[in-house]
């Protein structure tokens, strides 16, 4: 025997009796979270409160206050969104607001701020020779373009190679 859900059998009733009046609920989102955090992105995502949204609205700026805003249309039902390409190691605000046919519904808002950026680790030296030597090290979290080595030798003055 199938469990009846009392609550979301009256919730829909009454929806649809509201919307016989002309009348809609603009209950909007909840439970903004940002999370996936990594140099050039943020993820946030939402739940929605209702089901007359036909869009949401995804603004975000630099708290620095050196850019301007940047918003991304989505549709009402899709409830996340991963921002990118951003600035790494810099807050953000992103404010998600739920569109419906009629007008904006209440605004949520949220702050996060994307990784810094950060150098390999872990750098060995090994097979040292008179005029070589091999050297290794970890990968950074973030995405590299490449590696610069700058290397000068210890015991003779010289000038700094790359």
């Amino acid at each position: 025997c199938p469990r009846l859900n009392i609550e979301s059998i009256l919730e829909s009733w009454v929806s649809d009796l509201l919307s016989l009046f002309g009348v809609v609920i603009r209950s909007g989102i909840r439970n903004l979270v940002l999370d996936d955090e990594t140099t050039f992105s943020l993820h946030v995502s939402w739940e929605p409160a209702d089901a007359f949204i036909t869009q949401y609205r995804v603004s975000y700026v630099s708290l620095k206050g050196d850019r301007a805003e940047e918003a991304v249309m989505v549709p009402g039902r899709q409830n996340d969104l991963l921002l990118q390409p951003m600035l790494s190691d810099t807050s953000y605000r992103i404010t998600v607001t739920p569109i419906y046919a009629d007008g904006e519904g209440s605004s949520l808002a949220v702050t996060g701020k994307t990784l810094a950026l950060s150098g390999p680790r872990n750098l060995q030296v090994s097979e040292e020779w008179y005029n070589r030597f091999r050297i290794r090290w970890d990968a950074p979290p973030s995405l590299t373009m490449g590696y610069r080595v700058v290397y000068t030798s210890a015991s003779a003055p010289g000038p700094t190679l790359d």
